[in-house]
């Protein structure tokens, strides 16, 4: 009888044991799923910030142009306004002269 008990409480204990044994692999899986999905969501973190980096020198690199691109055009427009000022004063000065020239010839007459 005592033998009887020894190898039914040998049997709970093996039972136990590899009923203890399937929880820590799974728990051991758990956690190495756990561990991949922190490096995944690492990884995308670090990817992201990259990605935010190289968009942020994008949008400095199209102010920078942007700004380069309004400095031209103003020294392109104040050329064109000081070209029509020297066209505006010629045209002036032949109104002016043709005016006195119409005046001599009509002196003259």
């Amino acid at each position: 009888q005592v033998n009887t008990l020894l190898e039914e409480s040998e049997y709970e204990l093996k039972e136990k044991e590899h009923h203890w044994h399937e929880e820590k692999t799974k728990l051991d899986q758990d956690l190495a799923d756990r561990d991949d999905k922190i490096a995944t969501l690492s990884q995308d973190l670090s990817t992201s910030a990259q990605l935010n980096e190289e968009q942020s020198r994008t949008i400095d690199n199209l102010e920078e142009s942007l700004g380069n691109m309004r400095a031209e055009l103003n020294k392109v427009q104040l050329h064109h306004a000081q070209t029509l000022d020297k066209m505006e004063a010629e045209l002036e000065n032949q109104r002016h002269a043709h005016v006195e020239t119409m005046e001599k010839l009509t002196s003259t007459r």
